[in-house]
């Protein structure tokens, strides 16, 4: 079940970062559009800033689906030890990539 939760959660972060830089690929485009002039300059850049948006909102419900995978991610590994593993300043979770500061 652990290795399901963790495959499931890779797969929904590699989506959520594939939207998230799709939207920033498309803003910088808008950016470099509003510096030049041509004709119909305001359609194309209100097309891109429509797809930014789309992109935008698909990122938003990708991470509200990590989100959701982790609240019922159990956090532990199958020999009943804690899943949690030193980070830097930080506990990350080894199957769903939960964070937690480190008290210090």
């Amino acid at each position: 079940m652990n290795e399901e939760f963790k495959k499931i959660v890779e797969e929904l972060n590699k989506k959520f970062h594939e939207y998230c830089n799709l939207m920033q690929d498309y803003q910088s485009a808008m950016d470099s559009l509003a510096k030049l002039e041509f004709d119909n300059k305001q359609k194309t850049i209100d097309d891109l800033r429509q797809r930014r948006n789309a992109a935008d909102e698909k990122m938003k419900e990708y991470f509200q689906a990590v989100i959701a995978v982790r609240k019922v991610c159990t956090h532990t590994l199958p020999n009943g030890f804690c899943s949690f593993e030193t980070a830097g300043e930080y506990e990350v979770c080894s199957i769903c990539g939960f964070e937690i500061k480190k008290r210090i």
